[in-house]
């Protein structure tokens, strides 16, 4: 019940009208919880605005964050690119399929082709393509062992007509250790 509680609250931060889901929460939830904040009735803007959500705890969204995207414009994972957990989360799959589908895309990255991996469904995963979103992890490590990581998310593009031939959508810096 609290999953679909969550659910719910989610689906009724993202949708555009005040009418309250089965489960969820719409503004008038929000101020009995003593929240100075309401739902946007939008599309999440970034990965963290999910923490607003009423009903989200810390814990859940730090387990959460690493398997999620608000940049691709599509309401399920796409498993060309999706990771293990968000792969984990498609109808019909299983961990030993999921870790396997991973390292057939390493593999055909590896080699530029090689056999097509298939969904549960039998749908074939097509590693090429995308929504010209990508997100960049780089990493860096000292002779001593200390390391840093950056992590970026880019779109291909930009949103207005301009000649940009990228833009910059989430910028992180970790910490060096």
């Amino acid at each position: 019940l609290e999953s679909q509680r969550l659910a719910d609250a989610v689906v009724d931060w993202r949708d555009p009208d005040d009418l309250t889901q089965v489960n969820g929460a719409e503004a008038p939830d929000y101020e009995a919880a003593g929240l100075d904040y309401v739902p946007s009735n939008q599309p999440f803007n970034t990965i963290g605005e999910l923490q607003q959500v009423l009903g989200m705890t810390p814990e859940l969204f730090l387990a959460a964050e690493p398997a999620l995207t608000v940049y691709t414009g599509q309401g399920r994972p796409n498993p060309a690119f999706a990771p293990l957990e968000a792969l984990r989360a498609l109808p019909d799959m299983t961990d030993p399929l999921a870790r396997e589908l991973i390292e057939m895309r390493h593999q055909m990255d590896a080699s530029g082709g090689g056999p097509v991996a298939t969904l549960p469904n039998g749908q074939p995963l097509m590693v090429r393509g995308g929504t010209g979103t990508y997100s960049i992890e780089s990493r860096a490590t000292l002779p001593n062992g200390a390391w840093t990581r950056l992590l970026a998310t880019v779109r291909i593009g930009s949103a207005d007509a301009s000649d940009i031939a990228y833009t910059v959508l989430r910028w992180e810096d970790g910490e060096a250790l």
